[in-house]
């Protein structure tokens, strides 16, 4: 397995999660997710850290404001969690 596929089962496992996250098809995901769905994704216990994520802007997240509420872009939450992973080590 390459590493372009190794990344691309990631990111469909990625998108897969995320889907049952938002209770839709992986191909119809939310252009953004309620602070809610985000805190689940990143596995955040504290609620307020998104909050402080967002103002600080620590981790270079897209916020999207809707009404008086901040939501995330869905893909920027994906990015955010593929530029987390690590390509396995190859034997030499």
């Amino acid at each position: 397995m390459t590493s372009n596929d190794y990344l691309s089962a990631i990111e469909s496992a990625t998108r897969r999660e995320l889907a049952q996250l938002c209770e839709c098809e992986a191909e119809t995901l939310p252009a953004s997710l309620s602070l809610e769905q985000a805190q689940k994704f990143f596995g955040i216990e504290n609620p307020k850290t998104l909050n402080v994520w967002k103002c600080t802007g620590r981790h270079n997240l897209v916020w999207i404001k809707r009404g008086r509420r901040f939501e995330v872009a869905t893909e920027s939450a994906i990015a955010h969690r593929m530029a987390s992973v690590q390509l396995p080590q190859t034997a030499a």
